[in-house]
């Protein structure tokens, strides 16, 4: 059996990434509205993390956000890293394994979908 990063790396290789997009957008929008809702309540500039951003589609509707300071986006699959730093923009993309990445950064939000039950030991 494949392992998820190389899955997901296929996925992107072959375009499937964009359906993932599709699929997720409903929720995912629903939780970005509550947390950015919330982050405009607290008033403050904020930094955001998402871990196993994919193809960054999730990290370049928060970056457009009025109180967004640094977005970074973090994913094992090379492919998905590499769709996400064509499409441009000011976000930092980091391709490793989540399972050993350290952040330098403390993040005021961070966003996992379908992630972490893919770890061997989340």
């Amino acid at each position: 059996m494949k392992g998820a990063i190389t899955v997901f790396d296929n996925w992107a290789e072959q375009g499937k990434d964009i359906g993932m997009e599709k699929g997720h957008a409903k929720s995912v929008q629903d939780m970005l509205s509550f947390a950015l809702e919330e982050r405009v309540k607290i008033g403050k500039k904020f930094n955001f993390l998402d871990f196993g951003c994919g193809n960054d589609w999730v990290p370049r509707i928060v970056r457009n956000h009025h109180l967004c300071s640094k977005v970074i986006g973090i994913d094992g699959a090379a492919h998905m890293i590499s769709n996400a730093i064509s499409r441009g923009g000011d976000i930092e993309y980091i391709h490793a394994d989540i399972t050993t990445y350290t952040p330098n950064h403390k993040f005021d939000l961070i966003l996992s979908m379908e992630v972490l039950y893919y770890l061997n030991d989340p």
